[in-house]
């Protein structure tokens, strides 16, 4: 987010009082396009780098069925 409104910046956007919400809608829009890339990739990192330990078995729930 931060780099696009530095971009923003460089293309010619003054960051004056007129253009502030042209930036908060540059950051909103950003948040709204890559919310599902970055839901994914936490939940990736989450799994596979912060619960080592933790991997699927698909026999378990067999084995929770039969109790």
């Amino acid at each position: 987010m931060i780099a696009i409104c530095i971009a923003a910046y460089i293309l010619g956007l003054e960051l004056t009082k007129e253009n502030i919400w042209y930036y908060v809608g540059l950051i909103i829009g950003v948040s709204l396009v890559f919310a599902p890339f970055n839901y994914r990739y936490s939940r990736m990192i989450l799994l596979y780098w912060l619960s080592p330990g933790l991997h699927y078995e698909p026999g378990r729930i067999k084995q929770m069925r039969k109790a």
